[in-house]
């Protein structure tokens, strides 16, 4: 018994000794983001149909706050922004 138990920890000492010994992975390059190019696209005026007048029985309630979190530096970054421009089309979206 006190045999298995000696060559249990000898197994366990060398298995942490090896393992120390690992050198790390390089770290991975971070890619270059690209500043979107602004579009200035053509103004069109459409007519727009009058909203009918909020009364004293229909309150429009407290202001609605949406918002999110999300990397938008570091190695996330690209992820990031993917992650911003769908939440505000999901938001558009959702208006229409």
């Amino acid at each position: 018994m006190k045999k298995s138990y000696s060559i249990f920890a000898i197994l366990l000492v060398l298995s942490l000794v090896l393992s120390a010994c690992v050198t790390a992975a390089p770290a991975p390059e971070e890619p270059v983001v690209e500043e979107p190019v602004a579009v200035e696209e053509p103004v069109v005026e459409e007519p727009v149909a009058e909203e009918a007048p909020v009364t004293e029985e229909e309150p429009m309630g407290e202001v609605l706050k949406i918002g999110q979190l999300g990397m938008l530096s570091g190695a996330m970054a690209l992820y990031g922004e993917q992650q911003v421009r769908g939440f505000e089309l999901g938001l558009e979206y959702a208006a229409g």
